[in-house]
């Protein structure tokens, strides 16, 4: 048996697809910390609808991400798509910090 067919043809590549799909995972949990945030903010009887619609919104979002990302790529450079990734990831996380903000104000108003 061949030395590079050894592990399901991955062979000397099963670190490097071992490395990749660690990334992959990591980036996933650091995508989706707005679950655990919704889950403090949502009363109880909502949960599951806001989750719902929280996935069927990040679903939908997905497809025009990718037709922009391809025709960045075939268009403009394959370096837009990365640097649109980046400028999108940012606004994302200071809206996202907003949000938290704003959700932290209202639960100290209502304490006051």
């Amino acid at each position: 048996m061949p030395v590079d067919r050894r592990f399901f043809g991955f062979g000397k590549n099963v670190f490097v697809t071992g490395l990749v799909s660690f990334f992959m995972d990591i980036s996933s949990e650091m995508i989706y910390p707005q679950k655990a945030f919704l889950a403090t903010i949502i009363p109880q009887d909502f949960k599951a609808t806001a989750f719902g619609v929280f996935n069927t919104v990040v679903g939908l979002a997905m497809f025009p991400a990718s037709l922009i990302g391809g025709y960045l790529w075939d268009n403009v450079s394959p370096n837009a798509t990365f640097y649109f990734g980046a400028v999108t990831a940012g606004i994302s996380a200071v809206l996202f910090i907003v949000f938290i903000l704003v959700a932290d104000g209202k639960q100290n108003f209502k304490r006051a």
